[in-house]
């Protein structure tokens, strides 16, 4: 038999691994997620109240959200479509 006392370790708790680089960024990008979703929940309920939207016959009212969601759609047809547009038409000018 082994005579020798026996020795008792403190508990010890294991060191906190460090994040690798993925992770790291991983954890910024729904950082970020969550900082532009509150904002943008934020800009929604500043923008709900009522203001008169004139057209060229008439005049509506509409809240302030739906009139910047809808202009920000526009232009983003706007944008999408018109290049193309625009590089056919110069197209058939040079070719003429």
């Amino acid at each position: 038999m082994n005579d020798e006392p026996t020795r008792v370790l403190p508990n010890q708790s294991p060191k906190p691994e460090r994040l690798d680089e993925k992770q790291r960024q991983q954890l910024t990008r729904v950082a970020i997620l969550v900082i532009v979703a509150l904002l943008v929940v934020t800009f929604i309920f500043r923008n709900t109240r009522d203001v008169p939207v004139s057209f060229i016959f008439f005049t509506k009212r509409a809240s302030l959200i739906w009139v910047i969601f809808s202009s920000l759609v526009l232009g983003f047809i706007a944008g999408w479509l018109l290049p193309g547009q625009i590089r056919r038409y110069r197209e058939r000018r040079r070719t003429m």
